[in-house]
C-alpha cells in the first residue's frame, strides 16, 4: 500500500472532518449530549473534529512547501506529520470515551509540531538577508 501525498492526506482529513461534523451535528443541539457542552467527552469530540480540518490544511500546505526542507530531514518530517496528523484526531475521539487514551495526545502533537517547526525553520534560514538585492 502506497503512502498518500500530504496533499491527498490533507483533503481526506478535511473530508473526514466534514463527515464527523455531519455525524455529531444533530447531537450538538441537545444541551445534555455527551454530558453537556463543557463535559470532557464533548470537548474531546469537538477537538478531534476541528483537528481533522486544521491538520488537513496543514498537510496541504506542507506538501507545497516541503521542497525547501533539507533532504536529511525531509523524510523524517514527512513521516512525523503523517503519523501525527492521523493519530491526533483518533486519539481525541478515543480519549473522549476511554480516559487513559488522553496520554496518546502529546506524542502525536509533538510529531506534528516537530514537522511544522522543521519546515518553518528551514524556510526562515532560506530567506535572503534583509537589504540584499
Amino acid at each position: 500500500m502506497a503512502i498518500p501525498s500530504h496533499e491527498t492526506f490533507g483533503w481526506i482529513s478535511i473530508a473526514v472532518g466534514l463527515l464527523v461534523g455531519l455525524a455529531i451535528g444533530p447531537g450538538a443541539d441537545r444541551e445534555t449530549w455527551l454530558g453537556g457542552y463543557a463535559s470532557r467527552p464533548r470537548r474531546l469530540i469537538r477537538l478531534g473534529h476541528i483537528a481533522c480540518f486544521g491538520l488537513g490544511f496543514i498537510n496541504v500546505l506542507f506538501d507545497r512547501a516541503a521542497a525547501s526542507l533539507a533532504p536529511s530531514i525531509e523524510g523524517a518530517a514527512r513521516v512525523a506529520l503523517l503519523v501525527g496528523s492521523a493519530g491526533l484526531p483518533l486519539a481525541c475521539f478515543g480519549a473522549a470515551f476511554v480516559r487513559p487514551l488522553k496520554w496518546a495526545l502529546p506524542p502525536f502533537a509533538v510529531l506534528v509540531a516537530a514537522a511544522v517547526v522543521a519546515l518553518a525553520v528551514s524556510r526562515l534560514l532560506a530567506l535572503p538577508p534583509i537589504g540584499s538585492p
